[in-house]
């Protein structure tokens, strides 16, 4: 299991990494490539949120799993019902910069069809699937129907400076020692995102709208991306939340 380097503990001052430094990752060095330097000139922030689902929105194969309520999704239950809250803080940091796509607007055409943002943010469910062979299809993420790395390939994002993917597991993959393609990480970079935030295990419904609030607020008001991430991540410190709670966000990018 990858360990974050922001969960460890400096002997020293027996303090987290993450609250003296900035940290940031790279998936393989090839991403480098794909890092794209372009600027726009927009505030534009969407988002992409759903909190209510029918089963169907699920490839055939995990419906069953569905019914028998596993636990490798953003919670045991079918249904988010935090995710409101996470697309209305958010609502509420940019007003009328932000462009808001909930439930049944949280749909495949619409995500494919976004370009031209500054930020964009996906609260949804993720479902890593280790037993498929092609890694462009072991991850995807739940709108209307799933959303796998290559439909991400397609995408035109550049300019983009960060991609949140507030979604179970958005940053596994299944070899990292033989790692020639980096999921969904790599996709967004592919398809011209600079820096994309991503999770490392299931996270939780409940706690994760509260550290997406402190980062965006982090960002309105001037911190770079690392500066708000490691900042959201201190105050959940200092409220003595359980690591499990802010140690699977994880920033790759530059």
């Amino acid at each position: 299991m990858f360990v974050p380097f922001e969960g460890l503990i400096n002997p020293k001052t027996n303090k987290y990494l993450i609250e003296e430094k900035n940290i940031s990752y790279i998936p393989t060095a090839k991403a480098f490539v794909f890092l794209d330097t372009e600027k726009i000139k927009t505030d534009r922030v969407i988002v992409l949120a759903k909190s209510k689902f029918k089963g169907t929105e699920f490839p055939p194969e995990d419906r069953e799993i569905l019914n028998k309520k596993a636990t490798n999704f953003r919670s045991i239950n079918l249904n988010l019902p935090f995710v409101k809250n996470e697309k209305n803080f958010i609502e509420r940091i940019f007003r009328d910069k932000v462009k808001v796509y909930f439930n049944d607007k949280a749909t495949y055409n619409n995500f494919v069809k976004i370009k031209g943002v500054r930020y964009l943010h996906i609260a949804t469910h993720g479902k890593f699937n280790p037993s498929a062979e092609n890694p462009l299809n072991q991850f995807y993420l739940v709108l209307d129907k799933p959303v796998y790395p290559r439909d991400v390939l397609n995408m035109n994002l550049k300019g983009t400076d960060l991609v949140f993917l507030s979604a179970c597991e958005t940053g596994k993959v299944k070899d990292v020692k033989h790692l020639t393609f980096s999921g969904m990480i790599e996709a967004f970079y592919i398809a011209g995102a600079k820096d994309v935030i991503i999770t490392l295990w299931q996270i939780s419904d409940k706690e994760t709208p509260e550290l997406v609030r402190e980062f965006y607020k982090n960002l309105k008001a001037g911190m770079d991306i690392k500066e708000a991430l490691r900042k959201a991540k201190i105050k959940f410190i200092k409220e003595n939340k359980n690591p499990y709670y802010w140690m699977p966000f994880l920033l790759y990018g530059l």
